[in-house]
C-alpha cells in the first residue's frame, strides 16, 4: 500500500472519529417501547395522514414486476427493486416505465444476490455480487463505485468472514455493514471498512444465537439517518442503536417471548441442504423501523401475523392493530381500500403497495371514494402492483 493512501486513510480515520463524537446529542433521548402494554384498536389512515396517493404502475413488455418489491422515493421518480430479477425507474406522478436501471446477471452493470436497495443521499443503486458490492449511478445505470467485500480481503486470513448483505454509504470511501451471525461465532455485529474492504473499526456482538450449519447474506440490517445522527438495528435484536463510538440505545423494544427460543433445523431439498427456523406460533420480533418528528413506525412480526405498528413520542404510548388476520395494517378510512401496511419511510411519507387483486375484491365495496372507485375501475387483476405513499401529518 503506497504512502498516499495510508495517510488519506488516516485522515478518513480521524475525520469519521471527530464527526461520530459531534453528533447531535439528540440521540441521548431513549424511547422505550413495552408491547406487552401496547393499546389494541383499529388504526385509522386518517388519524395519521394528511393525503394518500396511489400510483399504478405501468405494465409493458419492460417492466413486469412480480407480487414482490421494493419501492423507494427518488424525487419525481420511484426506484423500484423487482427481488432477483431487475430494478427499474417509474414517474411518480404517473407510474409511466422510464427505464430498467439493472437486472440479475453477471454483466459490469448486473448484481448476483438479494438484497438490493436504492440509496438516495447518493443516487445510488447498491447491489450485490461475489466479491464485491457495485454502486450504480441511477441517472446513468452505469456502475459508479465498487466496493470489496471484507470477507473477500480477509479470505486467506480467516478474518471478519460474517456476511454482510448491504453495506451502508458513510462517506464515498467509509463504510459500515452489519454482520450476519446466524452461526453464532462472529465477534463483531459492525464494522467500519474503506471501499478496498480494509476494516477499521468493529463494534462487538453481544447476541449470539443457536448455532446453524451454514452462513446467509440474506439478514440485513436497517440503517438509517436522522437530525445528523447514524441508526441501526440487527435483525433479531430489540434495540435501535446510535451509531457513534459506541453503540448508543435508542430504541428499546420490550418483547415478553416465554423464553421461547429459535430452533434451526436442516433439511433436503432436491439434493441441497437448507437451514430453516422452527419458531413457536408466537414468537414476536420487531422488522422494519423507522421514525419522524412524532411518531416510530414498526413492523411487529409472529410466525403467523404481520402487523403495522406506531409509537407515539409526545403521548408514549404504543399502538397495535386489534385485527388478528395474517397482515394487518392501518385502516384505510380515506378511501375504503384494504389496510396499508407501510413498508419503508421517506421523510414525512410512509410507503407501500397494493397487489391488483387486493384492491380487485374490494369493486362492490359501498365506502370506496370517488379516487378509489376509478383506481378499480382503471385495474386489471394481471396489472403491476399499485404503490401506496402516504403523507404524515404534521
Amino acid at each position: 500500500m503506497n504512502i498516499t493512501l495510508v495517510n488519506m486513510k488516516k485522515t478518513l480515520l480521524i475525520l469519521l472519529s471527530i464527526t461520530l463524537l459531534s453528533y447531535d446529542n439528540g440521540s441521548k433521548d431513549v424511547f422505550i417501547i413495552d408491547i406487552d402494554k401496547s393499546i389494541r384498536e383499529n388504526i385509522l389512515m386518517s388519524s395519521l395522514f394528511e393525503s394518500v396517493e396511489y400510483i399504478s404502475l405501468e405494465l409493458s413488455e419492460n417492466s413486469i414486476l412480480s407480487n414482490n418489491i421494493t419501492v423507494f422515493l427518488r424525487n419525481q421518480n420511484l426506484v423500484v427493486i423487482n427481488m432477483l430479477n431487475d430494478a427499474h425507474l417509474y414517474e411518480r406522478n404517473s407510474g409511466k416505465h422510464i427505464r430498467e436501471i439493472s437486472k440479475f446477471g453477471q454483466g459490469p452493470d448486473e448484481y448476483a444476490f438479494y438484497p438490493v436497495y436504492y440509496d438516495k443521499r447518493n443516487d445510488l443503486l447498491v447491489t450485490n455480487n461475489v466479491r464485491d458490492w457495485r454502486m450504480i449511478d441511477v441517472e446513468t445505470n452505469k456502475t459508479a463505485i465498487t466496493v470489496i467485500k471484507p470477507r473477500t480481503k480477509y479470505r486467506n486470513e480467516n478474518k471478519h468472514q460474517g456476511s454482510i448483505a448491504n453495506p451502508y454509504m458513510y462517506n464515498s470511501d467509509v463504510f459500515i455493514g452489519y454482520t450476519n451471525n446466524i452461526t453464532g461465532i462472529y465477534p463483531d455485529v459492525l464494522a467500519f471498512f474503506y471501499g478496498d474492504g480494509e476494516v477499521f473499526k468493529t463494534f462487538p456482538n453481544y447476541h449470539f444465537y443457536e448455532k446453524r450449519s451454514r452462513d446467509t447474506p440474506s439478514d440485513y440490517g436497517i440503517f438509517y439517518e436522522r437530525n445528523k445522527n447514524i441508526y441501526f438495528k440487527a435483525p433479531p435484536s430489540d434495540t435501535v442503536f446510535c451509531v457513534k463510538n459506541e453503540l448508543v440505545p435508542h430504541i428499546i423494544f420490550r418483547i415478553t417471548n416465554n423464553d421461547t427460543k429459535i430452533k434451526y433445523e436442516n433439511i433436503n431439498i432436491g439434493g441441497e441442504m437448507f437451514v430453516i427456523e422452527n419458531k413457536a406460533k408466537d414468537f414476536r420480533s420487531v422488522w422494519l423501523v423507522n421514525e419522524s418528528d412524532n411518531f416510530i413506525y414498526f413492523n411487529l412480526r409472529t410466525n403467523s401475523t404481520f402487523k403495522a405498528c406506531y409509537y407515539d413520542k409526545k403521548t408514549k404510548k404504543t399502538y397495535i392493530p386489534l385485527s388478528e388476520k395474517n397482515k394487518a395494517g392501518f385502516i384505510n378510512d380515506m378511501d375504503g381500500l384494504p389496510d396499508f401496511h407501510p413498508l419503508g419511510i421517506s421523510g414525512n411519507e410512509l410507503i407501500g403497495y397494493y397487489l391488483p387483486e387486493d384492491i380487485m375484491m374490494y369493486k362492490d365495496k359501498k365506502n370506496l371514494s370517488e379516487k378509489a372507485q376509478k383506481l378499480i375501475s382503471e385495474t386489471k387483476e394481471d396489472d403491476n402492483p399499485i404503490v401506496v405513499i402516504a403523507r404524515i401529518k404534521n
